[in-house]
């Protein structure tokens, strides 16, 4: 989803999708998470404001990491 809410996805618009995050070898999933595209239109703004005001200001002017921050909102 880019920041105008235009989406690409391989499941149906109502449909539930389990993804996880911080998998390791050898470690339990540290938190698996179910997200629908409901939750993803609530939260993109927020996401989008975070990346491009707070993280991106970890890098320094002219850092690849902080263009690609930049960069991630206009993407289609």
């Amino acid at each position: 989803m880019n920041a105008k809410g235009e989406t690409q996805s391989n499941i149906g618009p109502t449909n539930v999708n389990a993804v996880t995050w911080g998998v390791f070898p050898g470690k339990e999933v540290i938190q698996p998470t179910v997200v629908d595209p409901v939750s993803f239109m609530v939260w993109k703004d927020e996401a989008f404001l975070a990346w491009e005001g707070e993280w991106a200001s970890l890098y320094p002017e002219g850092d690849e990491s902080r263009k690609v921050l930049l960069e991630v909102k206009s993407l289609t």
